[in-house]
């Protein structure tokens, strides 16, 4: 294999116009609403993945398992609540920024 194979690319030849793969995803059926939903994810995601870098491992469950509670009764919890929490401040702290930063609703 090594020998019929051929040369490496670099990381410029790998690399695809934005342009190109957005005509590659429209041909294969998807929208343009689509993909700016899952762009969305991919930068939310990439914050994660950024702020859990600086988390020592047990503050890295901790913020998984907070995201993984707020999926489930649809809130958003910021991984800095996981922090709070694992540096041992008080509970209704944590409540209380969960309350100012879930959206009200009017009736």
């Amino acid at each position: 294999y090594e020998s019929t194979r051929p040369p490496y690319r670099g990381k410029n030849q790998l690399i695809i116009p934005v342009s190109a793969r957005e005509d590659m995803l429209r041909n294969a059926g998807y929208s343009r609403g689509e993909m700016k939903e899952k762009a969305e994810e991919g930068a939310l995601i990439r914050v994660y993945r950024n702020r859990n870098c600086k988390l020592t491992p047990k503050e890295q469950l901790s913020a998984f398992v907070a995201r993984l509670s707020a999926s489930k009764t649809h809130k958003s919890i910021p991984i800095d609540v996981a922090k709070q929490t694992e540096a041992g401040k008080s509970s209704n702290r944590t409540t209380r920024k969960m309350k100012q930063e879930a959206p009200t609703r009017r009736q």
